[in-house]
């Protein structure tokens, strides 16, 4: 029997949703003012749901807030510590960025990791804009306006906005430089004008022969600062990305007009001279040196000689996952990759690829894998597929059947997992159910686009798609999973005894940089007999005790253990080891400082 009928209805619908899509973006795309409005509320939709229900991730955004909650109490804005510990891996702009925020809204105490997340969402919305920014000049506005949206929709920028890290930021500030070179370069007349391949696109929405030369003063204070402040972010990284698409381009195109441009003898590099200077000399004579030793040293040397904190992976990783990471479009790359290779001698082309390509290779060939190292290439990689679909996206039927079932096989597994997941640890989320099953059935019809060989009546399903599916997601299945955010279900049991103690508990062998921040800057780790002997001696200890190393403490005890006493009993899985774990909230029987303390048992 055939199934045509069956797939008729889908195929109707799909159809209905890409034009609706299509008739709307190009209501938005035709004004500057509703592109930026679009994109800011598209951010604000994407991000803002998980920005204060996803509890606080281990390791590194518990070790970045943390830190910043002690810069705040002590008043030290140069040296960075977590806890006694130097935390010198990263320079000191995110922090600041963090406790500027925190600050605003009322300071460290009491304040939710929400307030740390700010900067992120800031940097994420920030990248989105300076996509279109960027990229009008080279594929168009209309088509500048897609690439901005397609980068707002990627998963790992999304996810990225919802932890309180440097990399959302980073991208935000690396988009923003490479914006104001690309149209430096468009003043330097590189041939950034209206070309064949977007035919469709009115010409008013390109540079015209006969406008003025952009003023490059302004520009180049934009390039340099917005370097400067990514440097004081995460280092060399935006001015790496920078010099890779200078040497592409420079080479596809045989003109050193892109380096010329940048005004090296004016005052962009006094200015990102200014920014970056002064702290890292602060930090060198408060650190003695140790701050190059650390950032330089071991972080940066040691990522790229071997594989740091069990992050090590192969050449051809990021192969393997981008089609996650660029969900949901990054199988829109299968399909455009022909074409962009075809048009690498045009300039917009040659830009494109030379932001992107290098830059992947170098993180290819560096032994630390991550998946949010491929952020700075998200805005070139959007880009390269809106000049693909703008200059017509025509497909090969094979091609673009393979794009659907990679598009799909994620799709389902996000949404499954969103109903799933909750269901499995017996937390069952409403509301991520009913948001993620809209969210499946936009898969579905994008799915048959792409299936029936039709990529732009995909896109739009896409969009719809991430709307219902990442605040499902951020906001409800993660934040259900509380088995798997040891930290706050032990800060929570612990707090009634800690007020009774005036100290935070400690912890033997769970080691958690998120228990600090959710504990206090005082929480100590112990080792066993550092535990053994505080729950023997010390007046009113408090020490979570983790079953895997029970054995270990009793040996540390003797033959003479104390009587101790179980206040309060957690069963959690720890993400960071993968395995599932018992920690025991544990005191000294009789202790007269827990005696009016009430007991209690708790369970996520």
């Amino acid at each position: 029997m055939s199934d045509a009928p069956a797939r008729a209805p889908l195929s109707l619908a799909a159809e209905r949703v890409g034009a609706l899509g299509r008739r709307a973006g190009r209501w938005l795309a035709a004004s500057r003012p509703r592109q930026a409005a679009a994109l800011i509320l598209l951010c604000l939709a994407l991000y803002l749901p998980g920005i204060a229900a996803l509890p606080v991730t281990d390791r590194d955004e518990a070790r970045f807030a943390q830190a910043t909650k002690q810069m705040l109490t002590s008043g030290d804005l140069i040296d960075i510590r977590f806890q006694d510990e130097p935390r010198w891996k990263k320079p000191v702009g995110i922090y600041w960025m963090q406790a500027a925020t925190v600050t605003a809204v009322g300071g460290p105490e009491d304040t939710g990791i929400w307030a740390w997340r700010i900067p992120s969402l800031i940097g994420a919305t920030l990248a989105a804009l300076a996509t279109l920014w960027a990229l009008s000049p080279l594929i168009g506005g209309p088509a500048a306006f897609l690439a901005a949206g397609l980068t707002a929709t990627a998963m790992a920028l999304a996810g990225e906005a919802n932890i309180a890290k440097t990399d959302a930021m980073l991208l935000g500030l690396t988009t923003l430089a490479m914006g104001a070179w690309i149209r430096l370069l468009s003043g330097a007349g590189f041939g950034l004008r209206r070309d064949a391949w977007f035919a469709e696109i009115p010409a008013e929405h390109f540079p015209a022969r006969g406008d003025p030369t952009p003023d490059a003063a302004p520009l180049r204070a934009v390039l340099w600062g917005a370097l400067g402040l990514a440097v004081l972010v995460k280092g060399p990284i935006a001015p790496v990305v920078l010099a890779l698409t200078l040497i592409w381009t420079a080479i596809a195109t045989g003109s050193r007009r892109g380096l010329v441009c940048m005004g090296w003898r004016g005052f962009g590099p006094v200015l990102f001279l200014a920014l970056v200077l002064p702290w890292l000399a602060a930090i060198h004579i408060a650190s003695d040196g140790g701050f190059w030793a650390e950032a330089v040293g071991r972080d940066l040397v040691g990522k790229l000689a071997s594989g740091q904190e069990k992050h090590g992976a192969p050449p051809g990783t990021y192969l393997g996952v981008v089609w996650g990471v660029l969900w949901p479009w990054a199988p829109l790359l299968l399909l455009a990759a022909p074409a962009a290779w075809a048009a690498r001698r045009r300039p917009w082309a040659a830009l494109l690829l030379g932001w992107s390509i290098p830059f992947w290779i170098v993180l290819e060939a560096t032994p630390t894998k991550l998946a949010h190292y491929l952020l700075p290439v998200i805005p070139p990689l959007a880009g390269l597929v809106a000049a693909w679909l703008a200059g017509g996206g025509a497909p090969r039927l094979g091609w673009s059947r393979a794009a659907a079932v990679i598009f799909g096989a994620v799709g389902v597994a996000l949404a499954g997992a969103c109903i799933a997941l909750p269901v499995a640890v017996g937390n069952v989320s409403w509301p991520a159910a009913a948001l993620a099953l809209p969210a499946l059935g936009l898969v579905v019809l994008g799915g048959v686009s792409l299936w029936r060989g039709l990529p732009r009546d995909a896109v739009p399903a896409m969009f719809a798609a991430t709307l219902f599916l990442y605040p499902a997601i951020l906001q409800f299945a993660l934040p259900a999973l509380a088995w798997g955010f040891p930290s706050q279900a032990m800060a929570r049991a612990s707090a009634p005894y800690a007020a009774c103690v005036g100290r935070p508990a400690a912890s033997q062998s769970f080691r958690e940089p998120s228990l600090v921040f959710l504990q206090g800057t005082d929480t100590a780790f112990l080792s066993e007999d550092e535990a053994a002997r505080t729950l023997r001696e010390a007046p009113g200890a408090l020490v979570w005790i983790e079953d895997r190393r029970r054995e270990r403490l009793d040996a540390a005890f003797g033959e003479t253990p104390p009587d101790l006493n179980e206040l309060a009993r957690i069963e959690a899985f720890n993400p960071n080891r993968g395995k599932p774990t018992v920690l025991r909230l544990m005191s000294r029987s009789g202790d007269p400082m827990l005696a009016g303390c009430e007991t209690a048992s708790t369970r996520p």
